[in-house]
């Protein structure tokens, strides 16, 4: 128990998490719409063990490890939305594009042999525990189709086309299209 009293563990995240978005009805049934989100946090952690002697029990090292990170996504969608109705048909199609970027970075380090009254980076020795340390991105575009089919709502088709390109498919595979369709019928309706 007075070993967890002595050690000096203290961790601080903030995060911030913002989303802003506009729609406007351009003419009957055109509707155009814009997202921007961010999602923005850092930690910053230390843990800091003193010198202590308590009888036989001993600790000659003091230990101080730190680890700071950062971290940020953006993600940027437009899209326009086409609906009609005619007679028993039901039609929407929507085009759009998305954009994001995630980006991250962040370091680990310690100290031995630091002041008791001092726990900061630049006191004390290195340490035998190798400091770390790591940063990347990713980011991915998409352009997209959307259409869905509605008749008499028993018979329903759905139709996409998407084209994507990533920082995370290979070198010489940046880009791809991506297709699905899917069909559905509600029985229940049929009467």
């Amino acid at each position: 128990v007075a070993l967890a009293l002595l050690r000096n563990n203290e961790s601080l995240e903030s995060r911030l998490v913002s989303n802003l978005y506009g729609e406007i009805d351009l003419i009957e049934g055109l509707k155009f719409r814009s997202e921007f989100s961010t999602d923005f946090s850092t930690l910053r952690s230390s843990a800091f063990l003193p010198t202590y002697e308590w009888g036989q029990i001993v600790n000659n090292i003091s230990q101080l490890g730190q680890q700071s990170n950062q971290n940020l996504f953006w993600l940027w969608k437009n899209f326009a939305t086409y609906q009609t109705k005619f007679g028993k048909h039901d039609l929407t199609t929507m085009l759009g594009t998305e954009s994001q970027r995630s980006s991250w970075e962040g370091i680990t380090s310690y100290k031995v042999n630091l002041p008791n009254d001092i726990q900061v980076m630049n006191q004390g020795e290195i340490s035998n525990i190798p400091n770390t340390g790591f940063k990347g991105w990713s980011s991915l575009t998409s352009f997209f189709l959307r259409g869905n089919y509605n008749f008499d709502d028993r018979y329903l088709v759905t139709a996409t086309i998407r084209r994507d390109g990533s920082s995370r498919f290979g070198p010489n595979n940046r880009w791809g299209w991506f297709p699905s369709v899917s069909f559905a019928w509600r029985a229940l309706n049929e009467a």
